[in-house]
């Protein structure tokens, strides 16, 4: 904190003489431009952002999300947690593919410890075939046997042959067991078409795009690997296909061999941005991700009289918007049922929040090749003799959002001869 007094003073354009003549309504006879004062403005914003990002990165504890319980699929909440991460990783069981199933579980574990070193996770990862299986690889049971072992109804389940990749992608976006609070992947490996194997054709576009929307509506990236070694003709509209599938659900498209090496890094590409790809925002379904964080070690639990800075992370996991002027209206305590917390004798809660608002994080830019882009501030909890229990922490909050494009356009003209 003195760093940053000192920061601030640095930066400040008025001595500490100045500073206490205007406390003691005394005006300064320090003379700032105009241009002078924006730069003062900013250098003063940075520095407190910058403090208020690295300590609330510090933070131990992260509160559960209330109303999406999903989750943020982005990186960038709290760097020093572990991301909790489900990825399934789904294979074409037609025989072309034999190489690749194998090739992909022998650089399971190679993949998985190389990812643990550069991106610690609470990684659980799954394997199944499509309407098959692979003997001697992780691919022992299909995604059909495990959804219906959930309790599915088969009738909700839309694959039919062993290349079906999008809708046995939309399949288990829907209805696989997704562990609460986790960041949602799915790894789509294939060579053919993705409606009932080649050729590409409209039955195959019109399966991409519902898939598409049924991981888009489930919350789940996608990463599809188009297998360039197996023979299969390389038609461009089949791998734009497996792009469009990808990069329209937040994930990454790969479009390359499948040696083992290959896998090695490929897979440890997908765990590592399992929670931290930037997705494309849908025109109407965009908000920024906002988390809640305090403690500065595993034992700096909220007691019932207590005082806790807590960090309100608010980041933009997209990139083709920035989030204008959020600020948050008002922060409350609310009871587990959202009811108003016990207050004291004199009437005050038990359980409060400083300030109560507006609290302003400005704008939240794109996010960018270093991951989701993210403003956090800082709040004082206090309780005072509160009931031991569940609380909740409710924040109203307003944004605009601003989409940023590129386009071209080009007009025909006819020039008539002079």
């Amino acid at each position: 904190m003195n760093n940053l007094t000192s920061s601030i003073l640095k930066v400040f354009p008025m001595s500490k003489d100045a500073l206490q003549g205007k406390k003691q309504g005394k005006k300064s006879d320090v003379s700032v431009s105009q241009e002078q004062i924006k730069t003062v403005c900013q250098a003063l914003c940075d520095i407190v952002d910058d403090f208020q990002k690295k300590d609330c990165k510090t933070k131990a504890f992260d509160a559960e999300k209330l109303l999406k319980g999903e989750g943020c699929a982005c990186a960038g909440v709290n760097e020093n947690a572990e991301a909790v991460v489900d990825l399934v990783v789904l294979v074409d069981t037609s025989g072309s593919m034999a190489a690749a199933a194998a090739n992909v579980s022998n650089a399971a574990a190679t993949a998985i410890a190389a990812a643990q070193q550069s991106c610690p996770t609470d990684l659980r990862l799954a394997w199944f075939g499509l309407e098959g299986t692979w003997p001697g690889t992780n691919f022992l049971t299909t995604s059909r046997n495990h959804l219906l072992g959930l309790g599915v109804n088969a009738g909700n389940l839309n694959t039919v042959t062993n290349e079906d990749g999008a809708k046995g992608v939309g399949d288990l976006a829907k209805h696989y067991d997704w562990r609460e609070g986790a960041c949602r992947a799915i790894l789509y490996i294939g060579d053919e078409g993705m409606e009932q194997g080649d050729p590409h054709d409209g039955a195959d576009d019109a399966a991409v795009t519902q898939a598409i929307a049924d991981v888009n509506m489930s919350n789940v990236q996608i990463f599809t690997h188009r297998v360039s070694d197996t023979g299969v003709v390389a038609d461009p509209a089949k791998i734009a296909s497996y792009q469009s599938l990808a990069t329209q659900t937040g994930g990454k498209f790969f479009n390359g061999p499948a040696g083992v090496g290959d896998y090695e890094t490929l897979v440890t590409d997908v765990i590592c941005n399992a929670c931290g790809v930037c997705k494309h925002a849908p025109i109407d379904d965009i908000e920024p991700c906002l988390s809640l964080s305090w403690g500065d070690s595993d034992c700096d639990k909220i007691e019932t009289t207590d005082s806790e800075k807590i960090c309100i992370t608010a980041c933009n996991c997209y990139d083709n918007i920035t989030f204008k002027d959020l600020i948050v209206k008002a922060v409350i305590v609310l009871d587990a049922q959202g009811q108003p917390v016990a207050t004291l004798p004199d009437g005050t809660p038990s359980a409060d929040i400083t300030p109560l608002g507006p609290i302003c994080f400005g704008d939240i830019l794109p996010c960018d090749q270093e991951g989701a882009t993210c403003v956090s501030r800082q709040a004082l909890l206090q309780t005072c003799g509160a009931i031991p229990g569940d609380y909740l922490i409710a924040i109203f909050y307003c944004y605009e959002a601003t989409f940023h494009g590129l386009g071209a356009q080009g007009f025909k003209v006819k020039l008539c001869a002079s």
